[in-house]
């Protein structure tokens, strides 16, 4: 009688962590995760684009240099936008300025941002392209303006805001707790089970 209590809470213990594990996964896997829908087909982009940065560690946000190389296969005078954002590493933006050009076949182009001020810190810099009424983009750049402790600061913040981050920590929270809860009720059962075979020792 003993053993088959022993066997039915080993199996009512199974069935629970396996409970908890499909919990776990449906909360922190597959509902931030919903089915993507469709996205829209964009225009197929006409001209070849090189962008990059002189430096991606600068000590002075005026120092910033961005070269960008547009190749349109038109031998006509042809109007483009570029339109140059700044963002910080948590997504605020914090400069926007639009250049026009025109151009023939190609064009070779240093974009300096002198006179600009920002705090040190990590940014983006994105370059979205405008021809002929489409948008292409977004081109990105990363740069880090010095490095000090609030940019460390900054950056644990970003860590720790990540939901993917979170999502990880509490699966493995919920799999710990479950482990800790197993651990209880085995060494609660083997505990009755040495009180039983003492018992029956002593008669």
């Amino acid at each position: 009688m003993m053993f088959k209590n022993i066997k039915s809470h080993a199996k009512l213990i199974t069935i629970s962590f396996s409970t908890i594990l499909i919990i776990g996964l449906f909360i922190f896997i597959i509902v931030p995760f919903p089915i993507a829908k469709a996205k829209e087909k964009a225009p197929t982009q006409p001209f070849n684009l090189s962008f990059s940065l002189d430096n991606p560690l600068i000590e002075s946000s005026d120092e910033l240099m961005a070269r960008i190389i547009l190749e349109i296969p038109n031998e006509l005078p042809t109007p483009v936008n570029l339109v140059f954002t700044i963002s910080r590493d948590l997504g605020e933006e914090v400069y926007r300025e639009k250049v026009n050009v025109t151009i023939v076949n190609n064009v070779i182009m240093d974009k300096s941002f002198e006179g600009l001020r920002l705090p040190r810190g990590r940014y983006t810099l994105v370059l979205d392209v405008v021809y002929n009424n489409d948008i292409f983009g977004d081109f990105k750049q990363e740069f880090r303006i010095g490095r000090d402790s609030r940019q460390i600061t900054g950056e644990v913040v970003a860590y720790v805001g990540d939901f993917k981050n979170w999502s990880l920590f509490g699966f493995l929270s919920i799999i710990l707790i479950a482990f800790l809860i197993l651990h209880r009720v085995f060494r609660k059962e083997e505990e009755d089970w040495e009180k039983l075979f003492n018992r029956g020792k002593n008669k």
